[in-house]
């Protein structure tokens, strides 16, 4: 909605085009939000608990909502109520808060019919919502406040729509029920929720494509640094290992003790490796607050891979070592 509008028209506009969509009958509900809950540029006001003796907080995300907000994204209701259409403008000043919010600052997380100051303005805290991502992906859920849009309408807002049908179907649909409210007043970004996920999920291929990829490379040059370790080793004890078959030593025994050898080299590899993969992973999961380590069964796949790879490359320096042939070999030394 342009700024030029005053404060009554933007409501009536806002008001008007969200009863359009919603009398849609594919629409099972629809709100108005300022901005999306996962964007990171979400306004940040100071907030005061009033009567509580606790200072400012100056990393408050608030977000102006209409009614519906909470049911439309499936945001769970805690406590307290949800904002009604009686919320208006001249009506009391209420507000939502989070569970994160709410757990810290009073006491079992009940903060209902507390007094908040939310850039200046004193509000009664009427409800707890659940947490949100509400700073970007690599921020955890902090404080958030929700107010009535009709109470502090900002120049633009979001509408967010649950269909019963298909959502790349309903964008051209809604966009026509907004635009039939006012044709001059642009609306832009109408994408699905389905289109967001996939264009965050792009975002990590394309840090995660160049990692697999560096993984891959790193254990195929570790298979082969240990073939080549391996099958040297073997030529420089041709001598021994013919003399050991000569005085009696199977080929079974000779394939087990090189084999041995590259278990050991392995069994190092893997220590160093895997207090290496250990520390990485506790690193990456202090830095992004919902990566988890995913438990022992990604370790226990890549031990496996590796071992396998690894007994692989020194199966064949193994072999060729059982083929010598003691004889030939005593006779040039």
């Amino acid at each position: 909605e342009s700024g030029r509008c005053t404060e009554a028209q933007r409501l009536l506009y806002f008001e008007e085009a969200l009863r359009r969509v919603e009398s849609m009958p594919e629409v099972r509900s629809a709100a108005l939000v300022s901005s999306l809950p996962i964007e990171s540029a979400a306004p940040v006001f100071p907030v005061k608990l009033v009567g509580s003796g606790q200072s400012k907080l100056a990393s408050v995300v608030c977000r102006t909502v209409s009614p519906h907000y909470l049911r439309t994204l499936a945001v769970p209701l805690l406590r307290g109520r949800s904002f009604t259409e009686q919320d208006f403008a001249k009506g009391a000043r209420v507000a939502i808060v989070n569970a994160n919010m709410a757990l810290r600052f009073w006491t079992a997380g009940d903060p209902f019919g507390a007094e908040l100051e939310v850039d200046g303005q004193p509000r009664t805290v009427v409800g707890v919502a659940g947490d949100v991502i509400n700073q970007g992906l690599f921020s955890k859920p902090g404080y958030e406040v929700l107010i009535p849009y009709k109470q502090a309408p900002p120049a633009g807002m979001t509408m967010v729509v649950h269909t019963a049908g298909e959502p790349g179907q309903m964008l051209a649909k809604v966009g026509a029920a907004v635009r039939s409210v006012d044709p001059d007043q642009p609306v832009s970004d109408m994408t699905s929720i389905e289109a967001m996920h996939r264009e965050i999920a792009e975002h990590f291929r394309v840090i995660l494509s160049p990692l697999l990829i560096f993984g891959l490379s790193a254990l195929v040059l570790a298979t082969v640094g240990i073939y080549s370790l391996i099958s040297h080793s073997v030529v420089n004890r041709s001598r021994e290992i013919g003399i050991r078959m000569a005085l009696g030593s199977a080929p079974g025994q000779v394939v087990l003790k090189v084999l041995g050898e590259g278990a050991r080299l392995i069994a190092y590899g893997l220590c160093l490796g895997g207090l290496g993969g250990f520390l990485l992973t506790r690193f990456l999961t202090s830095r992004v607050w919902w990566l988890t380590g995913g438990g022992v069964y990604p370790y226990a796949a890549v031990i496996v891979l590796v071992v396998l790879t690894s007994l692989a490359a020194c199966f064949f320096p193994a072999a060729r070592a059982a083929r010598i042939d003691p004889v030939l070999t005593l006779r040039n030394e």
